[in-house]
């Protein structure tokens, strides 16, 4: 498939490898997992890469703080301040005092302001709490995030925090318009932090592992690390025979 030079990429090596190639615009992706396992580190690397390459990212927040955000992306080697003094990346807060009608319409208004390549709304759970069981309303919440990856023509990602304990992400009818759900886990083995990624929808996109180890490092960030193919592999050469 041959891709843009303005379609939005992962940025992560690993994550490209797998998805990459398949992700056409506009396209809407969930990032969901348990606190502190890397959501907003593996969004932040994909506007952060995009940025590099001259796209805009437009970083909406219901919850993290921007000086909090910046500092520790900037340990991970994300100088996510220096993009946003080049004008690639701008990061908005909204105050959760306002109701969902409100939030919305001032993400429909930071959205069309500019022509942004990704966007990312961190997170879902702060409206979806607001709305509860309200099933009307939460269509009506799908329906808008559709909408809002076809007004950007990219790449929209949705941040969503599981309970612990819960392998299950509760989004309701978004999970039938998103084009990948990607589930990041970790858990203590042997005394060691182990992160996995699972892969549980991936639109397009032929996958054959649905469950990638990660690691998130001071330095260099998120890497995902994904298994050789076997097709990938060099055909074998002739045997050298050694003499006797």
């Amino acid at each position: 498939m041959c891709k843009s030079s303005e379609s939005p990429e992962l940025g992560i090596e690993g994550l490209d490898k797998l998805l990459g190639n398949f992700i056409s615009p506009p396209y809407n992706i969930v990032i969901a997992g348990h606190p502190g396992s890397g959501k907003t580190t593996m969004a932040s690397t994909i506007c952060y890469s995009n940025a590099l390459k001259g796209r805009k990212c437009l970083y909406i927040s219901l919850q993290e703080d921007k000086e909090k955000l910046y500092e520790y992306m900037s340990k991970l080697g994300l100088n996510l301040k220096e993009a946003e003094s080049k004008g690639l990346l701008k990061f908005i807060k909204i105050p959760m005092s306002l109701d969902i009608e409100g939030v919305a319409e001032t993400i429909s208004k930071f959205v069309s302001e500019e022509k942004h390549t990704v966007v990312v709304i961190d997170s879902l759970n702060p409206l979806l709490d607001i709305l509860e069981k309200n099933i009307e309303k939460r269509s009506w919440l799908q329906n808008f995030f559709y909408t809002i990856s076809r007004v950007i023509n990219g790449l929209l990602i949705l941040i969503a925090e599981m309970p612990y304990g819960s392998q299950t992400v509760e989004l309701g009818s978004i999970e039938f318009v998103s084009d990948a759900i990607l589930i990041l886990k970790h858990r203590i083995d042997e005394g060691f932090l182990v992160r996995t990624l699972e892969i549980r929808k991936a639109r397009g996109a032929p996958i054959l592992l649905t469950e990638v180890p990660f690691s998130i490092s001071e330095g260099k960030g998120i890497e995902v690390w994904v298994p050789a193919i076997l097709e990938e592999i060099n055909e074998v050469g002739k045997q050298i025979e050694v003499p006797s």
